[in-house]
């Protein structure tokens, strides 16, 4: 007789049929983490001593609870994310930041974020002279606070009034 007698058949079947529901289950949960993937939502550039927001979601939801790694040149922190999936990033090295989220039951995201300098100000120094201060030319006695001017107006009314006198 054959080694595929009526049992071996069946056996076989058997063995085939129930590697299928395995195989489905394997698709679904591939299609379960994918739903459950993390995504990381940040600019791509960043001013060095201002804060920015990261946001984590996944399905487009936010997503507490997350940690989120940030890794510049010189130092490396983590946060957890508030209620509305966000975590704050002020960042003090200029260069590439790496921004990593983790949660566990979700695949892992990664970006990275350019830090630049501050743009610099222009502040215009205006050169602002002091106030002088009035000379002894400026000042005469009997007249307070007109100076040199008061003494020719008085003068030129003088000579008008007297030239009119004799006209």
């Amino acid at each position: 007789m054959g080694v595929f007698t009526g049992l071996g058949w069946a056996f076989i079947i058997i063995l085939v049929l129930s590697a299928f529901p395995a195989l489905a289950q394997s698709e679904t949960d591939e299609s379960e983490v994918q739903e459950r993937a993390l995504s990381v939502d940040a600019p791509g550039v960043a001013t060095v001593n201002q804060t920015i927001d990261v946001l984590v979601t996944s399905s487009e939801m936010p997503v507490s609870g997350a940690i989120v790694f940030f890794t510049t040149k010189y130092t490396q922190f983590q946060q957890i994310t508030d209620e509305n999936g966000v975590a704050m990033f002020t960042p003090e090295d200029t260069g590439r930041s790496y921004v990593f989220a983790h949660k566990d039951g979700y695949l892992d995201a990664e970006i990275v974020i350019n830090v630049r300098d501050a743009p610099e100000m222009r502040v215009e120094m205006v050169a602002v002279s002091p106030t002088p201060e009035p000379t002894e030319e400026d000042v005469k006695p009997g007249l307070p606070g007109f100076g040199w001017a008061a003494s020719i107006v008085i003068t030129s009314l003088v000579y008008f009034i007297t030239r009119c006198k004799n006209s």
